[in-house]
């Protein structure tokens, strides 16, 4: 549907202005620019139809085809790690610390999750309440977490 209302716009646009060249024209080259606009004003009624051959006008349905399948457990794993990360960084704004970086990692087997490792990097200004860190998180959460400076 745009694309036929971007079609009939272009054809009002380029009759309008082929119309007022040709009025604006002395008497001398109405002949010319006669011709010239309507040339110009067949080329734009005739440009849908340059790609006629190349349209494919079967009706078959064909099924999308899915180049690289994912698993569940990974887009799951993905989710939960994302979730505990927002919850982890939100616990340390609690106590005035802004992460860096949250890094976990997760493992999905027989329908358990396990957090395998989390580590919170930290700046360097927070080196001294990096065990406090751990210590506050482990608590909170009940994991195990190591704290970290780059």
């Amino acid at each position: 549907m745009i694309d036929v209302k971007l079609y009939a716009f272009t054809l009002l646009c380029c009759s309008s202005a082929a119309a007022f060249i040709e009025f604006l024209s002395p008497k001398s080259c109405k002949k010319q620019l006669s011709l010239i606009t309507g040339i110009i004003i067949l080329i734009c009624i005739a440009s849908p139809f340059k790609n006629l051959k190349t349209v494919d006008f079967s009706l078959s349905v064909k099924a999308p085809s899915v180049s690289a399948a994912v698993s569940t457990d990974q887009i799951l794993a993905e989710q939960f790690s994302e979730r505990v990360s927002k919850i982890i960084s939100e616990k340390l704004e609690t106590i005035g610390i802004f992460a860096r970086d949250i890094r976990i990692e997760i493992s999905i087997q027989n329908d358990e999750v396990k957090i395998e490792k989390a580590v919170i990097i930290l700046d360097d200004k927070d080196r001294e309440r990096a065990t406090e860190v751990s210590k506050f998180l482990s608590e909170q959460l009940k994991i195990n977490i190591v704290a970290a400076i780059e």
